[in-house]
């Protein structure tokens, strides 16, 4: 594929995920992630809270990445985000603190999550415990069209397992025109070399 066609579908996009109950004295957190999808890299800020007496306010910038579960992705495939986080403001050297990974839908909507955090010296775990997208703080970010965002992040998935019928699949409308005939072409350019190399 040229490297034009994948520049439309791959790029940075923000997320933010709600983890959490929303039960009277649970904890409460929130993802807020940039998604660096040619290299499945996540970075961001977590923020840890519960109304307990010490409260609970953890503030955490964590990096990660982001890979999909499945043979052939992004077909049914879950999202697996694995990210380490250190306490904000102390920089690379500081010891890591939090701990999450999250399994997503192939939609990024919809999951659940397992994550640990340390505090004075404790660590503590909680598990599966529900996420879904924070719509509401994406567009308080600014205009994100959100699907869209989503949708390039699964089509840059199939580029990367080369799964033609999935990419024509998940493409539509007028780009799915385009991307249809750029893979046309890339096939029809590859299959050139090796007929001249038989005569």
């Amino acid at each position: 594929m040229s490297e034009s066609t994948l520049h439309t579908v791959v790029g940075l996009f923000p997320v933010s995920l709600d983890v959490g109950t929303h039960k009277p004295g649970a904890q409460q957190l929130q993802l807020d992630l940039l998604v660096n999808t040619p290299r499945r890299v996540l970075t961001g800020a977590a923020t840890l809270t519960q109304a307990i007496n010490p409260p609970l306010d953890l503030h955490v910038q964590v990096a990660g990445d982001y890979t999909y579960l499945g043979l052939i992705p992004p077909t049914d495939a879950r999202i697996l985000l694995t990210l380490q986080g250190r306490k904000a403001g102390q920089g690379p050297t500081a010891p890591i603190i939090f701990k999450a990974q999250l399994v997503l839908e192939p939609n990024w909507q919809l999951g659940v999550a397992s994550y640990s955090y340390e505090v004075n010296g404790q660590w503590h775990s909680v598990e599966q415990v529900p996420v879904k997208v924070d719509a509401q703080r994406i567009r308080e970010r600014g205009h994100v069209d959100q699907a869209a965002r989503f949708h390039q992040a699964t089509v840059e998935a199939a580029i990367a397992g080369g799964d033609l019928v999935q990419l024509k699949r998940l493409a539509g409308d007028h780009a799915g025109a385009a991307l249809h005939s750029a893979i046309d072409q890339n096939k029809a350019a590859a299959s050139k070399p090796a007929k001249s190399a038989k005569a």
